[in-house]
């Protein structure tokens, strides 16, 4: 089954540039269908570029990608450091959420080979099968980054620690997840107005039977209950940390009849509005 992922951009990026400002090299997420979802540099490496634009080379790329990714699930979930199809090194490492491989984060396009003269003969041998400009591949070989043995470990050792930093972080998430994010914002964000299960699965374009499978899954209520629960919270807020009245509060929340949001609050949480707010005017309302 395909998953998509939901990454947190702007701090998951911070996270790949300082892995390469530390090792000069590239790193990516890759989702499950072997696509990537971000790199840095945004960009390939020169040469990987030049492979990438010759059909039969491009398709080798591809294929060496996916046997690293497939070497990854049965490994049991250590990292892959392998070489590609035209002899650079790359690695690779699944990304799991709840027991499950989401996607996939790999660094390389580097070369372990210190001899510029025996890894370029390396390489111009590997890709003579191609019908690639000889002479372009060389100039591109010449930018090739190096690694020593060493310094690929320490590497990986740094790789390591920044996928436990990301997943830690919850910068990646499957797209399930993300939907449900997604969904309370545009909730708290439309607070004032009606929300119906229609109106949540057009705004995340899904249909409301994934949707209310999503809620009761992740969630474990329904999306009405759900709704409900986030006025509710809204309003013990407003309550507790302002002096607006109640009326007001109601419709904030999205009641347009008030007698109808007095009962609803005071069914869940045990107390009146006028018991509550003096019960906990400026403090923390336990979680009721």
């Amino acid at each position: 089954m395909i998953m998509l992922l939901d990454v947190s951009d702007s701090k998951l990026k911070e996270v790949m540039i300082a892995f390469y400002t530390l090792t000069h090299i590239r790193i990516a997420i890759i989702n499950t269908d072997y696509h990537e979802i971000i790199g840095y540099p945004e960009s390939f490496s020169e040469f990987c570029i030049y492979m990438r634009q010759n059909k039969p080379s491009c398709l080798a790329c591809e294929q060496s990608d996916v046997q690293g990714f497939e070497q990854c699930k049965r490994n049991g979930g250590n990292i892959n450091i392998y070489k590609c199809h035209a002899g650079l090194t790359e690695a690779a490492y699944p990304l799991k959420q709840d027991g499950n491989i989401i996607g996939y984060i790999m660094f390389g396009q580097v070369t372990d080979i210190k001899d510029r003269q025996v890894f370029q003969n390396s390489v111009l041998s590997l890709c003579r099968g191609y019908a690639v400009d000889q002479s372009k591949l060389k100039k591109a070989l010449r930018k090739q980054v190096y690694k020593s043995e060493e310094e690929l470990i320490a590497a990986a050792v740094f790789f390591e620690a920044c996928i436990l930093y990301i997943l830690q972080k919850q910068l990646i998430s499957s797209h399930s997840e993300g939907l449900v994010r997604r969904m309370d914002q545009y909730i708290k964000a439309n607070l004032d107005r009606p929300l119906t299960a229609h109106d949540l699965a057009r705004e995340l374009l899904v249909s409301r039977t994934q949707l209310y499978n999503l809620v009761r899954k992740y969630l474990g209520v329904g999306i009405a209950e759900h709704v409900m629960d986030i006025r509710m919270n809204k309003a013990v807020e407003l309550i507790t940390k302002t002096s607006l009245p109640f009326a007001e509060i109601a419709e904030l929340v999205g009641f347009s009849d008030y007698n109808y949001f007095r009962r609803t609050f005071h069914s869940s949480k045990g107390l009146s509005l006028r018991e509550f707010r003096a019960q906990y005017a400026n403090k923390e309302p336990p979680a009721i």
